[in-house]
């Protein structure tokens, strides 16, 4: 089992079997190893053991597979930042964990579900920290089963196998723990005010960015297995999804590009304007000169007026801002796009986006095995807002209405409607706050 996920990386970075793969893995390697510097055709050759012409074209397939290459006549090559690859070469390189990513590494151009990967794999006894990632899902999914759209190239869709040591019950706090590592994870990457939506979503200026899904296996009522699965939209453009989603959904540099451009303001995790600390947006936080603190800013820092919700706003603040803000750099670049959001304009390496989701959630999974489910739920609140907030829960067909009183060391919401019962919830979807 090991050694055939193990190579299956390498078999994708060509698209071939053999011995291809294996030189095109040690070519980057020799290039990651350059620190950027520049390493000449004729010293790989040398290395490699074949023709500069060879190693020409094994330079073509691995910048197929994403990797920027770049070269010149009497240099030779060097890698000129991250990948746009899902590879387990480029995102292990610098991948600052101990235990997740650092074993096997399933990597798939296409399959239904990267869970559902996982999970035969956990089952099979693949080791904790075992990661599944793909290129696309035919057959994504989220809480209950719905689809999660998952386009080719677009995003990151990735599974780790996690074998805590906890009972059952302990699941609901896992899928807090997961979301508060994708929640600093998008601070960290972009700055942007992201927050996390009770259970199992993570929202920037009201639109959704990400979702996580725990599905656990148990043997004799002991849980075996959590599979922790992560999808996040970072280059996609969300105009080409369906409508009924494409007006609630944002990707990571759509979000990064509306904060560039000054057509939203930062926010904590609350919703209104940041005050600059520390905590706010992984450190990076910084003033949008376009943004005026008001006490009406709702859903991430974007004013919300006329019964519209924030995603809704935040479009029609790019809309307005486009007009208005001189046609060059990132202006210049979307002017002509007559989408809700402008089309996006640079891409984030998705090496380096999973790279730093495992690094994320590895912090939190030693948070959840040393201080167990309240240090997950204390620091999932700080993240949330949600606290003391008026909101409409659906539960199938039933919709409740009442005051969050808290979200409680197990990670179930505790509602208190309008007659003063307080409702212990394990899941739900807010509809809205």
């Amino acid at each position: 089992m090991s050694t055939f996920i193990k190579n299956i990386g390498l078999q994708l970075v060509s698209g071939e079997h053999g011995q291809g793969g294996t030189v095109r893995s040690n070519i980057l390697e020799a290039l990651q190893n350059s620190g950027g510097e520049w390493v000449s055709g004729e010293e790989l050759s040398r290395k490699l053991g074949m023709s500069r012409a060879a190693v020409s074209k094994h330079m073509r397939f691995i910048r197929e597979a994403g990797y920027p290459v770049e070269s010149m006549t009497r240099r030779g090559y060097r890698l000129s930042g991250d990948a746009d690859s899902l590879q387990p070469d480029a995102v292990t390189h610098g991948l600052e964990t101990v235990l997740l990513g650092k074993g096997e590494i399933v990597h798939l151009q296409s399959t239904p579900s990267t869970n559902m990967e996982a999970r035969v794999l956990a089952e099979r006894g693949a080791p904790e920290g075992t990661v599944v990632l793909a290129d696309e899902q035919t057959a994504g999914r989220g809480r209950q089963g719905r689809p999660w759209l998952s386009p080719a190239g677009g995003g990151v869709y990735m599974s780790v196998v996690l074998r805590p040591k906890c009972d059952p019950q302990a699941v609901p706090v896992l899928t807090l723990m997961a979301a508060v590592a994708v929640t600093q994870a998008v601070r960290r990457l972009a700055g942007v005010p992201a927050v996390a939506k009770w259970p199992n979503d993570i929202l920037v200026y009201g639109c959704k960015m990400s979702g996580v899904l725990i599905e656990a296996g148990l043997v004799a009522d002991v849980l075996d297995y959590a599979v922790a699965g992560i999808g996040i939209n970072v280059n996609t453009d969300t105009s080409i999804l369906p409508p009924e989603i494409s007006g609630i959904a944002i990707s990571l540099n759509q979000a990064a590009q509306m904060a560039e451009a000054g057509t939203v303001g930062p926010a904590d995790s609350s919703g209104t304007s940041c005050s600059g600390s520390s905590d706010c947006m992984g450190g990076t936080c910084q003033r949008s000169a376009l943004h005026t603190p008001d006490s009406s800013v709702k859903s991430g820092g974007v004013k919300n007026s006329g019964g519209k919700n924030g995603c809704q706003l935040a479009q029609d603040n790019v809309l307005a801002r486009k007009q208005a803000v001189p046609t060059d750099g990132i202006a210049q670049a979307t002017s002509n796009v007559p989408l809700s959001f402008a089309a996006p304009v640079r891409k984030y390496p998705r090496a380096q986006v999973a790279r730093c989701i495992l690094e994320e959630l590895e912090a939190m999974y030693e948070m959840f095995r040393s201080g167990g489910g309240p240090a997950v739920v204390a620091r999932w609140k700080e993240l949330s807002g949600i606290t003391g907030r008026h909101i409409r829960l659906g539960r199938g067909e039933a919709v409740l209405s009442g005051r969050v009183v808290d979200v409680d060391d197990d990670g179930w919401l505790l509602l208190e409607d309008e007659a003063g019962t307080v409702h212990r919830l394990p899941a739900g979807d807010i509809l809205d706050s």
